[in-house]
């Protein structure tokens, strides 16, 4: 059920402070490893798709046990003690932290025994069973590829696949039933996905049905999960496999999870965080909207318990901000100077079909890569497409502009701020360059941070969609 994973010591960076650090409660976790040569050994636990550092003991004496003890909240979860050589994986339930491993090299996970936990019985056991069967699967498969041709003895042997997958199931479905409070319960209905009904034939159907029932038996206000490598798979899953990539759609697929969310304060605080954060960043184009909309909901309608004042306020600026350069929005105005600093240019003074809005410091070291690309590209493609490019420098030396103009011998459209008269920094949001926009005819914003390479699809999709409608 749980793959072992590379040891990741990261340093989780948040805006809040874990729960580990509130409501200390006294653990003490020993084990004891029968020739055991390593010199220290690590107490981890998982979170969200990493693991990370709890704490480290020296070993000293091979005859005693290794001792881990402290007070400190330790959530409900999966949590791992490692070794350069070695690697247990252990749950935390509701139960008392205080139990103890004993096991030897020749085999840790087979040979570990545990003293003091019910949850870790289970769970142990249950790891072996499941470990036991895949094994087996797996010697079938290999079987399998031997029989090609041999339809009966093939048929034979995934009889015997699809009795072990039973056995499996009957497992999972009696721990489910009668042991629904036992952290491996839960893991097994994080881990597990709907069975659709063998009656549901249409396609779509299915897909309904497997989207309708995805969360069903996952409690997505029990922060167990989020202590776990099971979570984020799941989540992502639903929000970018089941859910259409717009913004409205995955908004509404992420509040979904938000709302069950709710009522465990470190669940939705965390998740929250994590998915403003990730749209706020996110290199695919117009989905930013996601944050926008994610922010108006929760944050700025008081649902974030933990926000103050002052990150209110933050948020607030940063929504405002944004909005107005959103796909589907009217492009602001620009009020801008020529090269010669005498000419003024006016956006609503273009007369070219499209316009690319390119944001640019000459000294940057991506605009020194994307400027040559994009004057190919408008030589090439966009000039004859009635695409024009006003580039925009956002410096203020004038002179090494100029130079820059000169030298790469710019011949679209240079436009400059020297005197930063027009607001366009914010306007446009521009926090990094390069940054680019493309406007249609009626100077509506179709393209946000939109790589080269995709302009003129774009460009082309338009003037199709355009040639239908007319």
């Amino acid at each position: 059920m749980i793959k072992r994973a590379l040891l990741m010591l990261v340093v989780m960076v948040v805006s809040f402070q874990s729960a580990m650090a509130q409501h200390e409660e006294h653990y003490k976790i020993s084990i004891k490893i029968e020739n055991f040569a390593d010199s220290v050994l690590y107490l981890g636990y998982h979170k969200w798709d990493k693991q990370y550092l709890l704490d480290t003991i020296q070993h000293t004496s091979p005859s005693k046990a290794m001792v881990f003890e402290g007070e400190r909240k330790l959530p409900n979860g999966i949590y791992f003690i490692y070794s350069p050589s070695h690697y247990v994986e252990f749950v935390l339930g509701n139960e008392k932290r205080e139990f103890a491993f004993e096991t030897d090299t020749t085999s840790i996970q087979g040979n570990l025994k545990v003293t003091g936990s019910k949850e870790n019985e289970m769970f142990i056991s249950y790891q072996r069973f499941i470990g036991e069967k895949t094994k087996e699967v797996q010697a079938l498969n290999q079987e399998l590829k031997t029989l090609e041709g041999d339809e009966n003895a093939q048929k034979e042997v995934k009889d015997k696949i699809e009795v072990l997958n039973g056995m499996v199931a009957e497992k999972q479905d009696e721990l489910l039933e009668n042991h629904s409070d036992m952290v491996v319960s839960k893991l097994i209905a994080g881990s597990n996905r709907p069975k659709i009904p063998e009656n549901i034939e249409d396609r779509k159907a299915k897909f309904e049905y497997y989207k309708t029932h995805f969360f069903d038996g996952v409690d997505l206000s029990d922060s167990t999960l989020l202590y776990s490598p099971i979570l984020k798979p799941r989540l992502d899953e639903y929000v970018q496999k089941l859910t259409m990539q717009v913004p409205d759609s995955v908004t509404k697929a992420i509040s979904f999870i938000l709302d069950q969310a709710i009522a465990n304060d470190e669940m939705f605080r965390y998740l929250l965080v994590t998915y403003t954060q990730e749209y706020e960043r996110t290199p695919m184009m117009g989905m930013e909207k996601v944050f926008i909309d994610l922010s108006e909901r929760y944050y700025l309608e008081g649902k974030a318990y933990w926000a103050d004042e002052e990150v209110l306020k933050k948020v607030a600026e940063r929504v405002d901000q944004m909005k107005p350069n959103m796909i589907g929005e009217i492009a602001p105005e620009l009020h801008l100077l020529d090269s010669s600093l005498t000419e003024p240019i006016f956006l609503e003074n273009i007369t070219s079909k499209y316009v690319v809005l390119y944001f640019y410091d000459p000294d940057c070291g991506h605009c020194k890569k994307e400027t040559p690309k994009l004057l190919e590209e408008y030589h090439e493609h966009l000039r004859e497409k009635d695409v024009e490019v006003l580039a925009v420098t956002t410096v203020t030396d004038m002179d090494k502009w100029k130079e820059y103009i000169k030298k790469l011998d710019l011949d679209w459209i240079n436009a400059a701020d020297p005197y930063i008269n027009s607001n366009f920094r914010y306007e446009y949001d521009i926090r990094s360059t390069p940054m680019k926009y493309v406007l249609d005819k009626d100077r509506k914003i179709v393209g946000r941070r939109i790589g080269i390479e995709q302009i003129k699809d774009l460009v082309d999709f338009l003037d199709k969609k355009d040639a239908e409608l007319n």
